[in-house]
């Protein structure tokens, strides 16, 4: 079990240590901080679990039949964003917009563990994509807190989207 966990997130932690590393060489950003951006992140992937569960069971009830793929797709990033856009608000916007990318790192490294569980294959390729994705998006949600402007909002959401329709 221990094994599995470490295979499954060790290359995202990895990814993020060194990521870590090299803004340290030219930034100071605090260590704590960091980690809390972190934990904020991991944290904000259980109720977007637990959620888009719940709006997959009772769309299934209310519509019978099965709904294209597309429409999860969509409706799994807003889900996602609008999770990690909760975290970046509880985190404060008043910080550097360099600790988003850890809230989106804490995201991705979780969720590779829900998704990737013991499979190191798969753990190293979602660390080569989701990682990426949930930092730039998460980059592009601070800049929509900070700016208080919508429209970064709609390009995180058109990117989670289009990342979605490439994977798939």
């Amino acid at each position: 079990m221990l094994k599995d966990v470490l295979i499954t997130v060790l290359p995202t932690f990895l990814a993020l240590l060194f990521i870590f590393a090299l803004i340290k060489l030219f930034i100071n950003l605090e260590f704590g901080l960091v980690f809390r951006a972190l934990v904020i992140g991991i944290i904000a992937v259980v109720p977007a679990i637990f959620s888009m569960k719940l709006i997959t069971v009772l769309i299934a009830i209310v519509i019978p039949g099965t709904l294209p793929g597309l429409f999860y797709l969509g409706l799994s990033g807003l889900n996602e964003e609008l999770f990690k856009l909760f975290a970046l608000k509880i985190f404060g916007k008043n910080k550097s917009a360099l600790y988003s990318i850890f809230i989106g790192g804490g995201f991705a490294l979780c969720e590779t563990l829900y998704v990737a569980f013991g499979v190191r294959e798969l753990a190293v390729i979602r660390t080569l994509t989701t990682l990426p994705l949930h930092i730039v998006t998460s980059f592009i949600l601070f800049q929509c807190i900070a700016k208080e402007r919508k429209r970064f909002f709609i390009l995180s959401l058109t990117i989670h989207l289009l990342f979605n329709l490439v994977i798939r």
